[in-house]
């Protein structure tokens, strides 16, 4: 994908930031993990339109794929998906920034859970989209890193998971 749209894809996500978590949120009134990380790769065309799936699904989506990356190749505009020790991604967050050590600095939307239905929840709970560095959230779950630039978006399955 070219700089430009990797580029676009970093506006679209800082355009996000600040607005709450909403579990289950996929559009501007609110978001969670899955829904806003489509949002922003679907905006340039990197996500097929009007497919929804949890973080899970996503990361299976990439994997079919081979769009895994090592850390050190992670740039501006990828994914990360933040997954338990048995692989089963929880939280996903896209990179809006590299620092000049490499450190990567992600937008997501988090702090909320099943309760959080709506605005006023996500507020009590400081629930909302923020950026933070990576290595500074999610202590104790791995790293997976995800190039989602490929040709040939095409919907995942229905279940998201590859069946």
């Amino acid at each position: 994908m070219s700089a430009d749209r990797r580029k676009l894809a970093c506006q679209v996500a800082w355009k996000c930031h600040g607005k709450p978590y909403l579990w289950g949120g996929d559009d501007p009134s609110g978001w969670d993990c899955s829904g806003l990380v489509q949002e922003i790769l679907a905006s340039v065309g990197a996500w097929p339109r009007g497919v929804d799936t949890t973080a899970d699904g996503m990361m299976g989506y990439y994997e079919e794929r081979d769009c895994i990356q090592e850390e050190e190749e992670v740039g501006q505009g990828d994914v990360v998906f933040f997954c338990k020790q048995d692989g089963r991604a929880v939280h996903v967050e896209f990179v809006v920034d590299i620092d000049d050590e490499g450190r990567a600095y992600c937008i997501g939307a988090s702090g909320g859970g099943s309760g959080t239905t709506d605005e006023e929840s996500a507020w009590r709970q400081n629930a909302y989209v923020k950026v933070r560095p990576e290595d500074t959230t999610h202590h104790g779950l791995v790293r997976v890193w995800v190039d989602p630039y490929f040709v040939g978006v095409t919907s995942p399955s229905k279940n998201g998971n590859g069946e």
